[in-house]
């Protein structure tokens, strides 16, 4: 899935952007970050599941976790994306992990607006485990609050682990989904502790507007203005794709609430995994 060329990661499958410039590119592209400045870059995903864990309960099997993805996290390499020929991204190596004998990721956080940052916000995904290369990428130019940032990276972690405990099946294809609900119910399940003020109201509202919309048989989408987003994050700001991104997943942790309320356990994990596949997850 990919190849290593001059030093760089070709994401064959998955940093490709349609869209990009398809103009030659040098074979060995001219790094621009250096591992400080994407360390800096990274800071605060890093922070943000430092901040989770400073809440949680520590003798609990929600820190202990959290607690072992932040170990991986401390042994992460660095790496930075490269535009590559034919609109394809790939990644410049930039440190190295400090123990390759321990559990260990890539980590590419993207630091500025480019066609890289550009393919992320198309897929509406803020960060994205690629499990050909062991690889997480953040797009740190969208600028969430930091609780939101450790939540989604612990969800890519919980990827890391799920690809390191059951590798590569030969029924991939058929588990994506089923890994997708995974990490979002352990996302929840922080997210239900982290005490957050108005969390239980503005959750309990959003059930009862996904509750009507499955009565009336209709669509529904959620919008940044339905939700108490300065009383949840004061740290959040203006941008409207942020604000969209966090009531969408508020409004995800609702439907799964919903789901569990109002079905036996295996209907409302099949309901999941439809409401994944509605969502744009494959």
């Amino acid at each position: 899935m990919f190849s290593r060329m001059h030093g760089v990661l070709l994401l064959v499958a998955t940093l490709v952007c349609g869209a990009c410039s398809k103009a030659e590119a040098p074979s060995a592209p001219a790094v621009e970050v250096t591992a400080t400045g994407a360390a800096l870059c990274a800071k605060s995903w890093i922070d943000g599941v430092d901040d989770i864990l400073s809440i949680l309960h520590p003798d609990t099997g929600l820190a202990k976790e959290v607690r072992a993805q932040r170990e991986v996290l401390a042994n992460a390499s660095l790496a930075t994306s490269v535009p590559r020929p034919e609109g394809q991204y790939g990644i410049v190596i930039l440190s190295e992990p400090s123990n390759v004998n321990i559990p260990w990721i890539i980590l590419v956080p993207i630091c500025k607006k480019d066609a890289g940052a550009e393919q992320l916000n198309a897929s509406n995904f803020a960060a994205g485990y690629y499990d050909d290369i062991n690889a997480i990428g953040l797009d740190s130019t969208i600028q969430a609050p930091r609780l939101i940032q450790g939540l989604i990276l612990i969800h890519e972690m919980r990827h890391f682990w799920q690809v390191k405990m059951e590798p590569a099946p030969e029924n991939l294809n058929q588990i994506k989904l089923r890994r997708e609900v995974d990490a979002y119910e352990l996302e929840f399940s922080i997210l239900d502790n982290l005490q957050l003020p108005g969390y239980d109201q503005a959750l309990a509202i959003e059930i009862e507007r996904l509750r009507r919309a499955y009565a009336q048989s209709t669509t529904t989408t959620v919008s940044p203005e339905d939700m108490p987003l300065e009383l949840l994050f004061p740290d959040i700001s203006s941008n409207q794709r942020v604000r969209e991104q966090v009531a969408t997943m508020l409004s995800i942790r609702a439907h799964f609430k919903l789901l569990e309320m109002d079905s036996d356990p295996v209907t409302a994990q099949n309901l999941k995994i439809e409401l994944m596949t509605s969502l744009g997850y494959k």
